[in-house]
């Protein structure tokens, strides 16, 4: 089988996975996923370096991080999952941008939801599941949102802010 359409079937399963815990809708048309050099990644994504290992900016195509091995490795996977969730979050919006810094937020919480549920529901035992864990090397996602910025138009995307344990 091509690694495309080996890539093709990761990515149907994942929507699929990812729309049982949503309950979003799958479109027809499925992303693209394009791996970058992690120096290009980080100065594509946040103009300097940063820890991003993978984005998804509004449109078609999810980046990942060149050496990703996404079909073999289920931290890689999740994190997979976490940036297909964020393009199932624009395809199911009437606004493919957050609008204020906490729908941004509650976005981001949500591809954090849904990548630890995807990645325990996919682990065979608990011991699996705290490796794989380690090996995302996540700190906790706490920001706020100014008190001064409600209303305002998030930029945000998946800023090195949000995006650090990606």
């Amino acid at each position: 089988m091509s690694e495309s359409v080996a890539a093709a079937k990761l990515i149907s399963a994942l929507l699929l996975a990812i729309a049982n815990y949503t309950g979003f809708t799958v479109p027809k048309v499925h992303p693209e996923i394009a791996f970058l050099a992690p120096s290009e990644l980080q100065h594509r994504f946040c103009g300097l370096p940063c820890p991003v290992h993978a984005f998804f900016p509004p449109g078609s195509t999810v980046y990942l991080e060149q050496g990703m091995d996404v079909f073999h490795d289920p931290a890689s996977e999740s994190i997979l999952v976490h940036e297909l969730t964020h393009w199932l979050q624009q395809a199911n919006s009437s606004h493919p941008v957050a609008q204020t810094c906490q729908e941004w937020l509650d976005r981001e919480y949500q591809a954090y939801d849904v990548q630890y549920r995807w990645l325990r529901d996919s682990s065979p035992n608990v011991r699996s599941f705290s490796i794989q864990m380690a090996k995302l090397n996540h700190t906790a996602l706490v920001v706020r949102c100014p008190s001064t910025g409600v209303g305002q138009a998030a930029t945000m995307g998946d800023s090195p802010l949000g995006a650090a344990p990606h």
